[in-house]
């Protein structure tokens, strides 16, 4: 804002020099927008002073909304994790291209929540470069260890996922070998 001040004043101060030695603008449309030049700096200060007030409610919001979205990611994470243990992807009579096909379906499923995941980091990150305060709400979360935990299961479920996978294709090129 400090640069489109001294643009108005620089601009303020060219228009009084020509009025004050009576030199004659044959552009009457750059008079005219002069003219509309200072309500329309007040204007952006006020917009600009009312986002800078308004900034605190909104990022607090964000945080919530984030935590929120954490929560449904992980739940999502747990869902799969579930799937993974079924029992007849543990059982040897299974048809390994079914089995292989859940296990794809379920790994694609753990990219995006990944994906996810990733694009919620650099949100926080964003908010947190533009906000100290929001290390005070960080420091909270941080001394939630079960959300840390939480986040730790998505790496066991993406590692078991991968586990049964190659153990299946392993499965399956024995078959093929042994024929």
């Amino acid at each position: 804002m400090k640069s489109v001040d001294y643009r108005f004043n620089e601009d303020t101060r060219l228009f009084n020099l020509m009025e004050e030695y009576n030199i004659s603008s044959n552009l009457s449309t750059d008079f005219a927008l002069f003219q509309t030049l200072a309500p329309t700096v007040q204007q952006l200060s006020e917009v600009i002073e009312m986002a800078v007030d308004t900034k605190e409610d909104n990022i607090n919001k964000f945080s919530v909304e984030l935590e929120k979205n954490y929560s449904e990611l992980l739940n999502e994470v747990l869902e799969i994790r579930n799937k993974v243990q079924e029992p007849i992807i543990l059982n040897q009579s299974s048809k390994s291209d079914n089995i292989l096909q859940l296990l794809d379906a379920l790994s694609d499923g753990l990219q995006k929540l990944e994906d996810k995941k990733c694009k919620f980091e650099e949100w926080e990150k964003l908010f947190e470069a533009e906000n100290p305060n929001i290390d005070k709400q960080h420091q909270v979360k941080e001394e939630n260890k079960d959300l840390d935990a939480k986040k730790e299961i998505m790496i066991e479920t993406k590692t078991e996922v991968e586990l049964k996978r190659t153990l299946w294709k392993s499965i399956e090129n024995w078959k093929k070998m042994a024929k």
